[in-house]
């Protein structure tokens, strides 16, 4: 099953692949990663690392519902299996390398994971400005981000294990490295209009 997902949010049209730790993982098995539920889902190929660990591709091409929300979250789900409908009774079985597993028959199952993770799209915020957007080097100081005041910023999905203890709000300098920030007020204040606080990586 799976224990955690990295990152486990990500703007619509994310270009980044997921870490998925979990157990269990079968290697020569079809690895597929699920965006969705049934009906409603995209399905991409995945790469087993260890019994541990897997790679999902990112979810593009998912069809969004047609409504006006700033973040759409959707269950993510893994399986190893073919899954196969027989044509005459509906059922559904599974198989692997082509040959139906042991006792699976006729027999209605669902091969995809239920461990109730999810993954969060969301509309990727504006930055209006910084302040400050200049430091002395090796100066430690706060840097506050602003978003337009037609955009947000999102509160990111809490860490569910000490896996993600990096998921959150990553701030990039260029090539000097990243840091986590912390969300402040995910849209514009009357009494204050800052987004994330990012430590300085000056």
């Amino acid at each position: 099953g799976i224990y955690d997902i990295d990152p486990n949010s990500g703007p619509m049209g994310a270009t980044s692949d997921l870490m998925v730790y979990g157990e269990g993982f079968i290697r020569g098995g079809r690895a597929r990663c699920r965006y969705g539920i049934s009906g409603s889902y995209l399905i991409n190929e995945g790469t087993v690392l260890s019994n541990q660990k897997m790679i999902c591709p990112p979810p593009n091409g998912f069809e969004f519902p047609n409504i006006l929300e700033i973040t759409v979250s959707v269950q993510f789900s893994i399986s190893f299996f073919e899954e196969k409908i027989n044509p005459w009774t509906g059922a559904r079985y599974v198989t692997k390398g082509g040959a139906s597993l042991p006792n699976s028959g006729e027999a209605s199952c669902d091969p995809w994971t239920e461990t109730g993770h999810t993954y969060l799209f969301y509309q990727q915020p504006i930055v209006a400005r910084i302040s400050p957007n200049i430091a002395k080097v090796r100066e430690i100081l706060d840097v506050y981000v602003y978003a337009n005041p037609n955009s947000q910023f999102i509160e990111p999905i809490a860490p569910t294990s000490s896996l993600d203890s990096e998921t959150g709000i990553k701030c990039k300098y260029g090539r000097f490295g990243t840091s986590i920030g912390c969300l402040l007020y995910t849209s514009p204040s009357p009494r204050d209009q800052r987004g994330p606080r990012m430590p300085s990586s000056a």
